[in-house]
C-alpha cells in the first residue's frame, strides 16, 4: 500500500492490477493493469512503482491518472517491500527492489 499525498494505492497481487482509492471514504478511483502479480507499492513524488513479482519487472504510473509510463527488468521475482518517497529512478532501485533469486 501506498500514499500519494491525495490517495490509497493498492496492489491486487491475483489480479495483475492496482487500486487507486480515495481515503476520505474508500472510494475507488481507478484500477489499473500492470505486470504480474504485483506486490510492493510506492510514491516517489510523482509516479507509482509497483514491483510485478512475475513478471520480474517494476511498472511505473503516473498517480494523478494511472497512465503507464513505463517498464522496467529488475531480475528474478522482485518482493514487496517499496516504502517512502525517493527523487530518483536509482535510489528507488537501490532501496526498495529485490529479486529473490
Amino acid at each position: 500500500m501506498a500514499f500519494d499525498g491525495t490517495s490509497v494505492w493498492i496492489a491486487n497481487q491475483f489480479s495483475d492490477t492496482v487500486t487507486k482509492l480515495r481515503p476520505s471514504d474508500g472510494a475507488r478511483v481507478g484500477t489499473f493493469a500492470v505486470g504480474k502479480r504485483p506486490l510492493g507499492i510506492a510514491f516517489d513524488g510523482s509516479s507509482i512503482w509497483v514491483t510485478d513479482n512475475r513478471s520480474n519487472d517494476v511498472a511505473r504510473l503516473r498517480a494523478e491518472d494511472g497512465e503507464p509510463l513505463g517498464t522496467f527488468p529488475v531480475g528474478e521475482a522482485p518482493a514487496a517491500g517499496m516504502t517512502g518517497s525517493s527523487p530518483s529512478l536509482p535510489r528507488l532501485f537501490s532501496v526498495a527492489i529485490v529479486a529473490t533469486r
